[in-house]
């Protein structure tokens, strides 16, 4: 397996701009590839009006857009608050993974390792992510009572934490799909963290996946955890199982490289980042024929 990290352009714009790797993981024996972009550091949207540009496959042109929106709210004649709400939008001709509850289409959520594919229903009309409206009224005669917020596929009620959306779009006429992992904990932000797609056209991709070996070395990947993160003068790198060899490298965010390490018969590595400057860095972890990336950030 080959990798290549590349130093990409912010493909989102908010207050600040983000930086981008992607990452291409290529098969040996195939010509299968996954495109997999990590947003470094996870860029949040909680200003009414604010939008991501979402751009899959780095090409100058959004497939999607990503806003949040803040807008007065009136019960009959009288304003009793602010609604708000997140949403996508796809352009031209890209859809995205939807799910029907009470009779309206919503963006659905995906866990992880869930396939994408032509058997998920897909729509391009489906755009809220998450909307919440206070109540009250023009008492005594009209009170509106408010509606519980609607989560994204309501999963925040049982899962909290990041999801994804299933995307399929258009490239140069050709269909393509891919994901998007989110962070919504509310109607008033949400936050991208990553996305993927599978270069070949029409073949699926699991929800997560950034290699082309599949959900299992991705699996792997999320078992490795940084600790603290962020960090102040010390790292330690939890690998989830021992390992024969493990071979540590950390490069800042022009991919050069500050830290090499390689340890033997292991499942934790030490690091003294004392001398690490503040920002954010990429780790990256290779054991067999394993390679992940994790984000971390040096705060001072």
């Amino acid at each position: 397996m080959k990798k290549h990290l590349l130093k990409m352009r912010a493909a989102c714009l908010p207050v600040s701009i983000s930086f981008i790797v992607t990452t291409m993981m290529l098969s040996v024996s195939a010509k299968a590839q996954i495109i997999y972009t990590d947003v470094i550091p996870d860029t949040t949207f909680n200003v009414s009006g604010d939008t991501c540009q979402l751009d899959l496959d780095n090409n100058g042109q959004a497939d999607y857009k990503l806003c949040q929106f803040t807008f007065p709210y009136y019960c009959d004649v009288c304003y009793i608050g602010t609604q708000q709400r997140v949403a996508i939008f796809p352009m031209a001709t890209n859809v995205i993974a939807d799910w029907t509850w009470l009779s309206q289409q919503w963006p659905q959520c995906l866990e992880f390792g869930q396939v994408i594919d032509a058997g998920l229903s897909m729509s391009e009309t489906n755009h809220t992510i998450i909307y919440s409206q206070p109540g009250g009224g023009c008492a005594p005669l009209i009170n509106c009572v408010p509606p519980p917020a609607v989560t994204w596929a309501l999963a925040w009620v049982l899962n909290p934490g990041p999801l994804y959306l299933g995307l399929r779009f258009d490239i140069a006429g050709a269909t393509h799909y891919g994901w998007a992992r989110l962070s919504v904990p509310n109607a008033g932000e949400f936050t991208l963290m990553d996305y993927a797609y599978n270069s070949i056209p029409n073949q699926p991709i699991l929800a997560g996946q950034t290699s082309t070996t599949g959900i299992n070395e991705n699996s792997l990947a999320s078992s490795i955890n940084l600790f603290p993160n962020p960090a102040l003068n010390h790292l330690t790198i939890i690998l989830g199982s021992s390992n024969k060899k493990v071979e540590v490298t950390i490069a800042d965010i022009t991919g050069n490289i500050i830290y090499t390490k390689t340890e033997y018969e292991t499942n934790k590595i030490q690091v003294n980042t004392n001398e690490f400057s503040e920002g954010v860095y990429i780790v990256q972890i290779q054991a067999a024929d394993f390679i992940g990336t994790k984000k971390l950030v040096i705060e001072k």
